[in-house]
């Protein structure tokens, strides 16, 4: 009677934890933004599927690269020493960098964070957004601003040679 209580006990258990990985993947598959983990040399642990700008569709592909064998030689210098920044004071840091793609230039703003495992960081957690449009939206606002004191300026200057 007692192994039927602990049969069903450990069902009941599997069950859950079922229940909560399925929650976990579809919260991290459904993002839009890149979800990924690194281990302090930099290789990936772990990726959603977001990786279009690696060249790849599933985020398993991305599973045991290392920063170098996926990112051009700046981003992954920029990288390393993120990663040396969050392991160093312990804390969140968030960059912006540029990538060359087929579409142009494009600007993805990135978050590493550290996971803690036993009061100790056994890996680093990373999401990746693509912030292009944003941008381009911010250069649009400054060249209009320019021009509105370019027009102030010429307004100015016309009233003073009348």
């Amino acid at each position: 009677m007692n192994s039927k209580r602990s049969e069903s006990f450990h069902k009941r258990i599997h069950a859950r934890l079922r229940h909560s990985e399925a929650q976990f993947r579809a919260l991290v598959e459904s993002s839009v933004d890149h979800m990924y983990m690194l281990d302090e040399n930099g290789t990936f642990l772990f990726s959603n599927d977001q990786v279009g700008q690696y060249g790849l569709r599933q985020g398993r592909e991305l599973v045991g690269r290392r920063l170098q064998d996926v990112m051009p030689h700046n981003v992954c210098t920029l990288y390393r020493q993120k990663i040396k920044e969050v392991l160093a004071e312990k804390r969140v840091v968030t960059f912006v960098h540029t990538r060359e793609m087929d579409s142009g230039v494009q600007f993805f703003q990135d978050t590493l964070f550290p996971i803690r495992r036993d009061n100790r960081i056994w890996a680093l957690g990373g999401i990746c957004r693509d912030v292009s449009e944003q941008k381009k939206i911010e250069k649009q606002l400054l060249q209009a601003q320019k021009m509105d004191a370019l027009g102030t300026l010429v307004a100015g200057a016309a009233h003073e040679i009348n």
